[in-house]
Parts: structure tokens; sequence; C-alpha cells
């Protein structure tokens, strides 16, 4: 009973389908978007959020829309905008219906600190995630996220208190999941778990790690430094509930 209902709850977090791609492929091109002439702020970014659903070329759109906008507004409508921002660039990643495609089966027998069924999952997307807008979502992502980051004198990079006290942890399995196969797009995904595939080094204890980048570091190494720095504290109930997020650590710190 347990798994068919994190079946239900992952069908839900891993969320939006690709509708709109299996008609346009079937009866004509994608539509384009234009950035310019959408008009999103944090109060109208969730009616967008909705409009996305099933549409992965408005969901980019929209994404590269609020790229533009993080420029411009600080406070709580900078966090309202960086949330929307990185679940539609998730959405045009098409993670979820990928995951619902090719690993269903998978996740139907997934539980916490099952690390061997996650990379099993993600070598099953990856092909899909590379040839689809993954790798594009991944960056788009990535510069949403690290307009948010915060790199301390020590090469560790964290999230601005006001987004990090803000996301649940279900976003945070997807963006991780997004910036991993990004990153890894033309390496082979046996390694995902491997900090070494990212350019990244682990400080601090093992009670208390911290992953730290290099100066050159790119935005997509920044971000997943940073996701995962939040979700390094084994004392975070949250993350310790979510199977998928307790399981990306048991990857990455063994606890």
């Amino acid at each position: 009973m347990k798994k068919t209902v994190f079946l239900a709850f992952l069908v839900f977090i891993l969320t939006f389908t690709s509708c709109d791609d299996f008609f346009s492929s079937s009866w004509g091109t994608s539509r384009e978007y234009d950035p310019s002439n959408i008009n999103v702020n944090a109060g109208n970014v969730d009616q967008w959020i909705k409009t996305a659903v099933g549409n992965p070329a408005l969901a980019e759109a929209i994404t590269e829309k609020i790229i533009q906008e993080l420029e411009n507004v600080s406070g709580p409508d900078k966090v309202v905008l960086m949330q929307a921002g990185i679940k539609l660039a998730v959405e045009s990643s098409g993670l979820g219906i990928l995951i619902l495609i090719n690993a269903a089966d998978l996740l139907g027998n997934f539980d916490k600190n099952d690390t061997e069924a996650l990379t099993d999952i993600l070598d099953k997307i990856q092909e899909g995630f590379n040839s689809g807008g993954g790798p594009n979502a991944a960056n788009n992502l990535a510069t949403i996220a690290c307009s948010g980051i915060i790199i301390d004198n020590d090469g560790v990079p964290v999230f601005e208190p006001e987004f990090a006290n803000s996301v649940s942890p279900g976003d945070v399995a997807e963006a991780i999941m997004v910036l991993v196969l990004g990153e890894l797009s033309s390496g082979s995904i046996e390694d995902w778990s491997e900090l070494d595939s990212y350019g990244l080094s682990k400080d601090g204890t093992d009670e208390n790690p911290k992953i730290t980048v290099d100066p050159d570091a790119t935005p997509g190494q920044i971000a997943l430094a940073a996701y995962l720095n939040l979700i390094a504290d084994s004392d975070n109930s949250a993350f310790n509930d979510n199977p998928l997020t307790q399981t990306i650590r048991e990857a990455f710190f063994g606890f």
C-alpha cells in the first residue's frame, strides 16, 4: 500500500506531462512562444504555471522571461519568481513524463536510500532528457537558482535564507535530478553520485559536510552544490521524510 501511495505521489510531484509534445509531433510543428510577449510577475506567475501544464514549449518561454524579470526584483517577489521559474524549468525538461514512460516500474519498488533504483531511473531517462528540452532546461534552472545563491570565502555555495526556507523537498529533488542529468549529458550516469563528476569537492566533517566549488565553477555546478548543501543537514526532518531527497543524500553523503 505504501509503495502504491508513493508512486501516486511521484506521479504528482514529478508532475507535468508533455501532452503538447504528443500533439505537435503528431499533427504538425510545435508552437513557438516569444518571451517578450509574456507578462509575468509575482502576482500572476501561479496562473502561468497552470497554463503551462502539458506545454513544455510555453514553460520554457515563461522560464526565460522569469530569468529576465529576476534582474529587477528583490525580496519576497524574487523568491516567488525563483520558485516558479524552477518549477517551470523542470516542466520544460520533460522529467515527469520521461520517468512515467521509462521508469514507472522502478518507482513501484522505490524506497528510501534505494540508490541503485534511483541510478536505474536516471539511466533510463538520460537519453530522452538529452534529446529533448532537458539540457536547456537544466541551464535555465541553474541560472535561476544562482540568482539566489551566495558563495562564502571557503567556496561553499548556499541559498539565500528567504529561498532556502521556502522550498519543498519535492521541488528540491526534481531540481537536483534535472541538474544531475544536465551536468552528465555527455557522461556516465553510473557516476552520478560522485562529486568528481561535477568538479565539486567536499569539505567539513562526515557529520557536517560542505560541498565546495572552484572559482571558475559553472552555474550548473554552483546550483547543484547549493542544493546538496541544502539537504546535507541530517537533522532536517523535511528532507529525511522525503524518499527522493533522502536517497540523494545517502548517495552523495552516505547518511
